[in-house]
């Protein structure tokens, strides 16, 4: 978490993406959730990216992100 919010700091845009098909096991704890539940500047961004076709639009989200 410290690294991330280092990360925060130092960059225009920190941004999580996490491939978890939707058959994953779901008890598993997450980076995403992680990142989610600590990290709050506003330069962070997170998306799950379930399917091959929610990659391009994640990146196109993190790209739109207001300063």
């Amino acid at each position: 978490m410290e690294a991330a919010l280092e990360l925060c700091q130092a960059c225009n845009l920190f941004g999580y993406g996490e491939i978890k098909p939707p058959d994953s096991y779901s008890g598993n704890s997450s980076l995403l959730d992680f990142f989610s539940s600590g990290v709050t500047a506003e330069n962070y961004k997170s998306v799950p990216i379930r399917q091959k076709q929610d990659i391009w639009p994640a990146f196109e989200e993190f790209l739109r992100m207001k300063k």
